[in-house]
């Protein structure tokens, strides 16, 4: 189907999350931007995707760029919404990459398991003898077990599929078991930024929103829309905050951290110094990027 095609049949579409009308926004730097009505959750069509996901580009550019801290920072967070640090529980960790944050959890005793579709790192981990599977949420996954606690450390956002993965995760997690989600804020002050950039350069500049939503978040939720989600494959919400936590190290942000992202300026030391500045800036604000939610399968 062509991609005007597509864009034509998702305006007809419901919103992945609530089931609202998603509203045809704007054209965007990576494809189109549509919003839903009632959730303010966002939806971003993309030509090819199917390509781009076979490339598996993205992965590997994006690991060498991630913050050696953020491990530190997600079992902060991890440990602050289980019943007892010295429980036991048994684990899954989608989208585990190159494994830290699991080998954490491992030397504390915990069980776990990790689900990465990057086959390298599949290799790699297995070669070290952790129980990693194979595979993408939302697409075909062989896991025949179920888990305590399953987390999704900024992984939603680039599911296509979002609801074959919803009942997928439904079936994933034990009853009163819990699932932990960290995902970009629709809601968020840089999204605003990117609206508004837009507008007042009347479309000539995009750079905000080629940050922000870009071909790699193809969905970005608000907490309305992800809670409604949730409720709608048989969780109820537990605890859900705002939260800031960046992924990438902070040289980085604004220098074509990805393939098809494009650079600020032509000069990496420009384009440094002003990712610097801006998360400078942001951190000294405690300026929110995140969604953190945990939910019970009920």
């Amino acid at each position: 189907m062509e991609f005007k095609q597509l864009a034509i049949k998702m305006n007809s579409q419901s919103c992945v999350a609530c089931k609202g009308i998603m509203i045809n926004k704007a054209k965007i730097p990576d494809g189109i931007l549509f919003v839903c009505e009632n959730c303010n959750s966002k939806r971003i069509l993309i030509e090819n995707i199917n390509q781009l996901k076979k490339a598996n580009i993205y992965g590997h550019s994006y690991r060498e760029k991630l913050k050696p801290q953020k491990v530190s920072s997600l079992l902060k967070i991890f440990y602050e919404n289980i019943s007892g640090v010295n429980s036991q529980y048994e684990i899954l960790d989608i989208g585990c990459g190159d494994g830290a944050f699991i080998k954490k959890l491992i030397n504390d005793g915990q069980t776990v398991s990790g689900l990465e579709c990057y086959s390298l790192e599949v290799d790699h981990l297995m070669a070290e003898g952790l129980n990693v599977y194979s595979g993408e949420l939302g697409e075909k996954i062989d896991i025949s077990k179920n888990f305590n606690i399953v987390t999704l450390w900024d992984v939603i956002e680039h599911i296509d599929n979002v609801e074959i993965a919803m009942s997928q995760l439904s079936s994933l997690v034990k009853k009163d078991g819990k699932i932990f989600i960290l995902t970009p804020d629709s809601e968020s002050i840089f999204d605003l930024f990117a609206t508004l950039e837009k507008r007042l350069t009347l479309n000539k500049s995009q750079r905000v929103m080629n940050i922000c939503l870009n071909r790699y978040h193809l969905n970005r939720f608000s907490l309305t829309g992800l809670e409604i989600l949730l409720k709608r494959f048989g969780f109820t919400l537990d605890h859900s905050e705002r939260l800031q936590l960046f992924s990438l190290q902070e040289n980085e942000y604004m220098d074509g951290f990805a393939p098809g992202i494009k650079r600020w300026t032509n000069n990496t030391s420009i384009n440094e110094f002003l990712s610097r500045s801006a998360i400078t800036l942001i951190k000294y604000f405690n300026i929110t990027n995140k969604i953190f939610v945990t939910a019970i399968k009920t």
